[in-house]
């Protein structure tokens, strides 16, 4: 019963971006029916499928015909081509790349760059969703566990 409600908070921490999944975990993982490492993959799995939504929302956007319609309608042509000089540069191609799965991953497990920003740019830069998806995993779960071992730590420190 502990690791569905851990499953479904961290769901929802994912989806309300100020509830801190860190804390519930400490507070709530040692009472868990499974072991700390399959804890963290619950835990990951269903963090990564609430900000896939997020990242699903910033891609919608991003592609919705109307909207983009509507937009390139109000926008000047330059404008238009800073956008495909945007869309064509080095920084964007490079971070299509590895490169912007290690930051998802980074993000993901350290925060820095500030997770709940990375599903809302990673469609802008071309990430697709299977990259950000197996980074945010990756790097939730090693978070995740790292958070569920401090009390084992503790408890073997102590004695």
């Amino acid at each position: 019963m502990i690791t569905a409600t851990l499953a479904v908070t961290s769901l929802l921490a994912a989806l309300v971006v100020f509830l801190p999944i860190e804390v519930v975990l400490l507070a709530g993982g040692g009472l868990a029916e499974v072991p700390a490492w399959a804890l963290a993959a619950i835990c990951a799995a269903t963090h990564t499928l609430g900000k896939g939504g997020h990242y699903a929302l910033a891609a919608g956007l991003i592609t919705n015909r109307r909207l983009h319609a509507w937009l390139t309608a109000r926008v000047s042509a330059a404008t238009r081509a800073r956008a495909r000089r945007w869309n064509n540069s080095p920084l964007v191609t490079y971070l299509r790349g590895p490169t912007g799965w290690v930051i998802s991953f980074s993000a993901a497990a350290i925060s820095l760059p500030p997770y709940a920003l990375m599903p809302l740019v990673a469609p802008s830069v071309g990430q697709r969703w299977w990259e950000f998806a197996t980074a945010s995993f990756a790097g939730r779960w090693l978070r995740f566990y790292l958070i569920l071992a401090v009390p084992m730590v503790a408890r073997y420190v102590t004695g």
